[in-house]
């Protein structure tokens, strides 16, 4: 069974004649992706505009989610365990609700995130490596994304051999499993970050050079 729904084009829910529209709700397991190039558009619904609820159920916006735009209602709720992810493409625009994530949920933003108007945040964001423009009256907390990766290299110096150079990884991710390949023919092999996200590469000749990535 495919529980996932995928909108490419322009999908727009308001209230005009009935006073009951309600907004869009992804239930366990479920999943929807708001495509790079889509928009969806809820406002003056009567309830929630878009709810993500119970473990599995995952809401990835990679267009345009506008909430509120109008009037009414824009209220945009994780549920327990559920997962809403505005991805680098993304834009969600709050004017009018809140958005609330539960116990157990997770709001990632990694595109562009505004608050306005009446919108407000009672909870906050699980993890920002994007942008957020809050001109409400709301205040939240909000997640420093990581930074950049850097090396600190220290040259060979056991002349002749030229082979225990080093290099100190920083601000990848703290306490994770990295697997690190040297190209001079050694056997990959797999090292831990520490808590603060540095990781040692030793026994480097002069010109190795070597890739990483999360074991």
């Amino acid at each position: 069974r495919d529980n996932s729904f995928v909108n490419r084009g322009t999908i727009r829910i308001t209230n005009e004649t009935n006073s009951t529209v309600e907004g869009i709700f992804v239930a366990r397991d479920g999943q929807f992706i708001n495509h790079v190039g889509a928009t969806l558009s809820i406002d003056n619904v009567s309830g929630n505009a878009l709810s993500v609820f119970n473990s599995g159920a995952t809401f990835t916006n990679l267009g345009s989610v506008l909430l509120g735009a109008n009037s009414g209602s824009g209220n945009l709720i994780a549920g327990v365990s559920a997962k809403f992810d505005n991805g680098a493409c993304g834009l969600l625009s709050v004017n009018n609700g809140i958005v609330e994530t539960q116990t157990g949920a997770t709001f990632d933003n990694a595109g562009l995130l505004t608050l306005s108007g009446n919108a407000s945040m009672n909870s906050n964001i699980s993890s920002n490596t994007g942008l957020v423009q809050n001109t409400s009256t709301s205040k939240l907390t909000i997640p420093v994304g990581l930074q950049p990766i850097s090396a600190l290299v220290m040259a060979p110096s056991d002349c002749p051999s030229l082979s225990n150079g080093s290099v100190i990884m920083q601000n990848l991710e703290a306490n994770t499993a990295y697997t690190i390949t040297i190209d001079n023919g050694s056997t990959p092999q797999i090292l831990t970050s520490n808590a603060n996200g540095q990781l040692l590469v030793q026994n480097l000749g002069l010109g190795n050079n070597f890739t990483l990535q999360k074991a």
